[in-house]
């Protein structure tokens, strides 16, 4: 699992703080200590965030070309986990296509990519209000838009972006691809590499990555696994990998 955690001023006394982190929970123990590290970094003298951004692949609707988030703020829900999600301002936003639907009075989301961080956002940003986005991945376009929205936001913002790294590939092969993922996040205007990525969401990525390429952050990396790593031997077509790393 990649994170990119980073801080910088957009304006005096406003800051975004980038994160990003695997919605493959396979040893989780290790996403619940990269929040609890990213929490103690960035939190530890100042205010929690007033906001936090989740942004994820849209896995179940690859055909859908917009961002998929909610028309008006609710109770966002998985199971008995819930977060308070709002709605966000960005144009090309678009609510209709089931990455959100409603069982009676109550709305849920169907995407992994964003359920499974309800719990830690939960447990580590109780009643911090979440704004919950779905991108379709490959559409770099919609990172830049992204982009402009969160510089006009008026708090201080935590941005999640919820991304796996390489899948269906041997180690070997995931390692590899990995360090070239690493590679292209850590040089500087590397715009055309990061859609070639091995990851489930180039887009979510350059969200990050154009936020702290204004900045001049450097990457550095907190642990790199994978599926195979953790239950000892290569998993091969099964094999999927992670990569934590943060940006300051």
């Amino acid at each position: 699992m990649v994170v990119l955690g980073a801080s910088f001023h957009y304006f005096q006394n406003k800051k975004v703080y980038l994160t990003v982190i695997p919605h493959f929970m396979i040893d989780s123990w290790k996403v619940s200590d990269f929040y609890k590290f990213t929490k103690q970094k960035f939190f530890w003298e100042t205010a929690l965030p007033d906001r936090v951004v989740l942004i994820s692949p849209n896995h179940f609707f690859p055909e859908q070309n917009k961002i998929e988030g909610l028309c008006k703020n609710e109770v966002l829900k998985f199971k008995n986990y819930s977060i308070n999600a709002l709605a966000s301002n960005i144009t090309s936003v678009e609510c209709s296509w089931g990455v959100f639907y409603n069982i009676w009075n109550q709305k849920f989301t169907k995407d992994h990519g964003l359920w499974e961080h309800f719990k830690r956002i939960d447990e580590y940003y109780p009643w911090i209000e979440v704004i919950p986005l779905a991108l379709p991945t490959h559409q770099l376009n919609h990172s830049k838009e992204i982009v402009q929205w969160i510089k006009t936001l008026p708090w201080k913002t935590l941005l999640i972006a919820s991304v796996d790294f390489s899948h269906y590939k041997s180690e070997k092969i995931a390692e590899e691809n990995d360090k070239v993922s690493f590679s292209v996040l850590t040089s500087t205007w590397n715009f055309n590499e990061l859609r070639n990525l091995d990851v489930d969401c180039p887009a979510c990525l350059w969200v990050n990555y154009l936020l702290a390429e204004e900045n001049n952050l450097k990457i550095q990396q907190r642990y790199r696994d994978s599926s195979s790593t953790i239950v000892g031997y290569d998993l091969e077509k099964e094999n999927t990998s992670r990569q934590f790393l943060f940006r300051e």
